[in-house]
C-alpha cells in the first residue's frame, strides 16, 4: 500500500497493462510441450543464467526458440550451429512494438506455442506485451507478475528468487517443479571447438596463468589501470604466474597499456569475442574480475575466482567452488587493495572457499 500511495500512476498503469495483456492459459501438461519459447532479450549474464531452462527443454521432439537481444544473441550461436535451438533477435529491445512484432512472427511461423518461459525476470511493459501477444498455451516465470496466464507451479521458484538465490538455481528449481526435467543450476556458455583451439594455440607454452578482467559495464564497476597494475603485483607475489587480460573491444586499449606496464601481463592475439574470452577463462588457473559476465564464465567452468563488486550482487554471486568476493561500496575506486592482496592469498592457500554462499539450493 505504501508503494501504491507513493507511485499511484505507475501502479495503475501496471494494473491496466496486466488486465489488457492477460488471458486464460490451458492446464499445464509438461508432456505436451513440443514447441517452446524462451524469452530472454537482455544481457550476456542473463543468457548464461537461463541454461537450466535450455538443458531441460532440449532434445527429443521438442523445438526450442530463444528470443534474444543484440547483447546476448552470440551466447547461443554454438547451439544454433549445432541445430539444437533457433534464435530470433529483438534488435531494439527498448521498443515495445518490436517485442510484439517478434511474438506475432513466432506465432505466424509455428502456430500456437505450447510453452513460453519468460526468462528476463522483469515485470515490465515489454514482457507483458510479448507474453500477451504470443498467447502460449502455458507460461512459466520467476518474476513478480500477477498475470493469471502464468502457472501457479512457479511459486516456489519465485519465492527462491525473492530470497536472492542465484538465478540458475531458481531456473533449475522451476524446471523440476514444472515436471520438465531435473537439471543442474549452473551458468553455461558453450564454446565452439575452433574457438577453443584458437585460444589454446595463442596461449602456446605459457603454462598456468591468471585471467584478469578490468572493465565492468560502467566506470564505477571498473578497475583503473593503476589498480590493475597493483593487482598484477599481488598476483606475481602470491602466484608467480603470468597474467592474460580478458577484454572486450572497448577494453583493448587498457589491456594493451597494462601489458606495456607489467612484464608478465599480455593480451592474446585472438578475436575479442565473448567466446574467446570464455575460452581464456576456461583454461585459467584463477580469474580476477569486476564484470559479472566474466564472473559467470568462471562459474560455468568451475574456475577459482575473485569477484570485485562495487555493490552487493547476491543474485549474481560466483558459484565456483573456490571463490572470494570483495565489495568496495558505490565505486570500485574505493576498493581496499590490501583486502585484494589477502583474498588472493586465501585463494592460493585454501582448497575450499571461505565464502559461505551455497553452490545450489534446490532443496528449498
Amino acid at each position: 500500500m505504501k508503494k501504491f500511495l507513493k507511485h499511484p500512476i505507475r501502479y495503475a498503469r501496471v494494473a491496466l497493462e496486466e488486465i489488457y495483456y492477460d488471458y486464460d492459459p490451458q492446464p499445464w501438461q509438461p508432456g505436451a510441450v513440443n514447441v517452446a519459447v524462451l524469452y530472454v532479450p537482455k544481457r550476456i549474464g542473463d543468457a548464461m543464467a537461463v541454461f537450466p531452462v535450455i538443458r531441460a527443454l532440449q532434445g527429443g521432439t521438442r523445438h526450442l526458440i530463444v528470443v534474444t537481444s543484440r547483447h546476448n544473441d552470440g551466447v547461443f550461436s554454438p547451439l544454433v550451429a549445432e541445430g539444437d535451438i533457433t534464435t530470433i533477435m529483438i534488435r531494439d529491445e527498448r521498443n515495445v512494438s518490436n517485442h510484439k512484432a517478434v511474438a506475432r512472427e513466432i506465432s505466424d511461423l509455428y502456430g500456437t506455442i505450447d510453452l513460453c518461459v519468460e526468462g528476463t525476470t522483469r515485470n515490465d511493459t515489454r514482457t507483458r506485451a510479448f507474453v500477451g501477444t504470443l498467447k502460449a498455451r502455458s507460461n512459466l516465470h520467476i518474476s513478480k507478475s500477477r498475470m493469471r496466464c502464468f502457472s501457479s507451479i512457479c511459486r516456489q521458484a519465485q519465492k527462491l528468487h525473492r530470497e536472492f538465490a542465484p538465478y540458475p538455481t531458481c531456473w533449475a528449481l522451476l524446471m523440476r517443479d514444472a515436471g520438465i526435467a531435473n537439471v543442474p543450476g549452473n551458468y553455461e556458455i558453450p564454446i565452439e571447438a575452433s574457438v577453443d583451439a584458437d585460444v589454446c594455440q595463442a596461449l602456446g607454452d605459457i603454462g598456468p596463468y591468471i585471467a584478469l578482467n578490468m572493465d565492468g559495464s560502467k566506470a564505477a564497476r571498473s578497475l583503473t589501470l593503476d589498480q590493475a597494475q597493483e593487482i598484477c603485483g599481488y598476483i606475481e607475489e602470491t602466484y608467480g604466474l603470468p597474467i592474460v587480460a580478458v577484454c572486450s573491444p572497448a577494453g583493448e586499449k587498457k589491456a594493451n597499456a597494462l601489458a606495456d606496464r607489467v612484464n608478465k601481463a599480455r593480451r592474446l592475439d585472438v578475436p575479442m569475442s565473448i567466446h574467446h574470452s570464455a575460452a581464456i577463462v576456461k583454461h585459467s588457473a584463477l580469474v580476477v574480475t569486476p564484470d559479472t559476465s566474466v564472473l559467470h564464465m568462471a562459474s560455468a567452468f568451475d574456475r577459482p575466482v575473485l569477484a570485485l563488486f562495487a555493490k552487493r550482487q547476491d543474485r549474481w554471486r560466483p558459484l565456483s567452488p573456490q571463490r572470494e568476493t570483495l565489495i568496495s561500496g558505490d565505486h570500485l575506486k574505493d576498493l581496499d587493495m590490501q583486502a585484494v592482496r589477502e583474498a588472493l592469498a586465501r585463494l592460493a592457500n585454501l582448497s575450499t572457499p571461505s565464502s559461505a554462499f551455497p553452490k545450489a539450493a534446490l532443496d528449498h
